[in-house]
């Protein structure tokens, strides 16, 4: 059975730990933390972490079902995060 983009995008989100890396994972935040502000920017180093963390379960959580999760860099040198199905099709998270 086939699992479709909008089934797989859930399992993604629902691979978060908490609000911040399911930001990330949902593409509502950038990879390279530069939407950070105030005093997230002082913990700076945690949210890296945070981000790393998500990511590995986000692909870990994909792989389960056949699909790939990988980034590529858009306009501007921005980090875009891709979902890849088992047929090779592509689609930006």
């Amino acid at each position: 059975m086939t699992i479709s983009l909008t089934e797989i995008r859930t399992i993604l989100a629902d691979a978060a730990d908490g609000s911040y890396q399911r930001d990330i994972l949902t593409g509502n935040a950038a990879l390279s933390g530069a939407d950070l502000r105030g005093n997230a920017r002082k913990w700076a180093s945690k949210y890296a972490a945070s981000r790393r963390a998500a990511l590995a379960s986000g692909q870990q959580a994909v792989a389960a079902h056949g699909w790939r999760l990988t980034e590529r860099r858009a306009d501007h040198g921005r980090r875009v995060l891709v979902l890849v199905s088992p047929s090779g099709e592509q689609s930006d998270v």
